[in-house]
């Protein structure tokens, strides 16, 4: 007779973004429908979104945000490209600056 063993999965995250620590809030309904219309607006889980806001406060880039940005600077290149072609090549390397400081 064979016995299926539980195989734990590897971490694929790095030691330092490990989230070992577990903790429970309490909260209405109301704010727990809010929790999670804010969290699905955003592209993320309820969990990570409260991390998010809780360690980075309301200054936080999440992922429907920076697609958000990427589709208006990829609307602000086209432009340029139609009005100033030779500003083209100076505004993607602004742009690519941007992009490496928000990532």
């Amino acid at each position: 007779m064979s016995y299926y063993k539980h195989k734990k999965k590897a971490h694929t995250r790095d030691e330092s973004e490990r989230r070992d620590n577990v903790s429970a809030i309490r909260y209405s309904d109301a704010e727990g429908k809010k929790i999670k219309e804010n969290a699905k607006e955003a592209g993320m889980s309820v969990n990570s979104y409260l991390v998010m806001m809780g360690v980075n406060r309301r200054n936080a880039l999440t992922p429907a945000l920076l697609v958000f940005l990427q589709n208006h600077t990829n609307f602000v290149c086209s432009l340029v490209e139609l009005t100033a072609i030779d500003e083209v090549v100076t505004m993607q390397e602004g742009m690519n600056e941007i992009w490496q400081k928000l990532s």
